[in-house]
Formats: C-alpha cells, sequence, structure tokens
C-alpha cells in the first residue's frame, strides 16, 4: 500500500523497448536511486538516466561522482543522498514543486545531443575500436 501518495505516484505496467522515452516524458521526476556498492555502481551512469535527459524529465539522482557531476553541470536535477529516506523524499518533492529550477535550458539541450547522444558516443565507441585493433606503430 502506498500511503499518502498513491494519488500522486503512477505506477506503469511494462513497455515495450520503442516505448520507453515516450512513458518517461510522461513522468514530473525521474529517480536514478543507485548505491555505491563497488566502483561500478560507484561510477555508474546507467542508461535510465539518459533515456530521463533526453526525455526531458528533471532527475533525482544518488549523490555519486558522475551522476552528480552530469545533473550539475547540465543543471538539470538534484542529487539526494541515496541512503536517507528523508533525503530522497525532499529531493523530490523539491523538484515537483519547482519544476522551472530544474528544467533544461536550451544550452543543456544542446550539449546532451552534442557530448551524450548515440551519434555522439557512436563516434568516440569506433575510435577506440580503430585504436584497439590498428594501432600505429
Amino acid at each position: 500500500r502506498l500511503q499518502g501518495v498513491s494519488s500522486q505516484l503512477h505506477l506503469l505496467d511494462p513497455v515495450k523497448a520503442r516505448d520507453v522515452p515516450r512513458a518517461i516524458a510522461s513522468c514530473d521526476v525521474a529517480v536514478v536511486p543507485f548505491q555505491a556498492e563497488g566502483l561500478n555502481h560507484s561510477y555508474a551512469m546507467p542508461n535510465k538516466l539518459f533515456e530521463a535527459a533526453f526525455a526531458g524529465v528533471p532527475l533525482c539522482v544518488s549523490d555519486l561522482p558522475e551522476m552528480r557531476k552530469f545533473v550539475a553541470s547540465l543543471g538539470i536535477g538534484r542529487v539526494m543522498d541515496q541512503t536517507n529516506p528523508k533525503n530522497i523524499a525532499d529531493a523530490i518533492r523539491d523538484i515537483c514543486e519547482n519544476p522551472e529550477r530544474y528544467a533544461a535550458s536550451e544550452v543543456s539541450r544542446q550539449r546532451l545531443q552534442q557530448e551524450y547522444s548515440w551519434a555522439s558516443q557512436k563516434n568516440k565507441l569506433m575510435a577506440l575500436y580503430n585504436e584497439l585493433c590498428y594501432p600505429e606503430d
């Protein structure tokens, strides 16, 4: 039972991969709660982070180095102490009550496309593959 939030929290049935962006775009806030369980999680940049950012949904992320840097540099969300339920609730409430503070600007949307889109990442990945497979003598 969802005490006190059932009218505000909507749980969706699973959606097909192609429908994920549309489902995310219908949200007021995206919560990315990763625990710092080893280096992999501490420095994680999960798909849901990027899906929400590209959907234009403000992010509430764990206080982990890369996620903190990502939302701070783009101004598209806020950090929460993922180990503290009250802090998580406060962060979500802040975003819901002040969405304009966390809305993506035109500059941040351009940076998302230039730095984090598949078109941009594909070029970096191909360059890395080429470097590894065909190193210069």
